[in-house]
């Protein structure tokens, strides 16, 4: 229970984007768990959140990071990219959801699908993702 109150705390007071802000920080921890980049040891409530560390940041707060990171790229960054707007959606899509992501791209999936993208979108994808796209 502390470490799901460790979620809502993170998330931030009452705000219209807390509910996604607590989806997102279970989906990332899921995630990491699911592609073995974090043990479940690993993830005590002090690694949770970064209380007692330095500057007091902990996992929950890289997850966070990158997911107001996301939605900078994806709702700002793409109009100055010149992406056509099915671009744009495809790259939400793809980038907006852990287990999408992982069901499209890298590992053994088949990425035929992004042959149609224009490479400043795969570059997009590669960048907000977490692993270089070669296609």
């Amino acid at each position: 229970m502390t470490k799901l109150e460790w979620v809502h705390k993170k998330a931030g007071k009452s705000t219209v984007g807390s509910r996604r802000r607590i989806v997102w920080q279970l989906a990332f921890v899921n995630d990491a768990l699911r592609s073995k980049t974090v043990t479940s040891g690993e993830l005590s409530i002090t690694a949770l959140s970064g209380k007692g560390r330095g500057g007091g940041r902990g996992f929950l707060d890289l997850a966070l990071l990158k997911l107001d990171v996301l939605d900078e790229f994806v709702q700002h960054q793409t109009e100055k990219c010149n992406l056509s707007s099915d671009a744009k959606s495809i790259i939400k899509e793809v980038v907006d959801n852990h287990t999408i992501y992982r069901s499209k791209i890298g590992g053994d999936v088949d990425m035929m699908w992004m042959v149609t993208l224009p490479q400043s979108a795969k570059e997009f994808i590669g960048l907000v993702g977490d692993r270089p796209i070669h296609v």
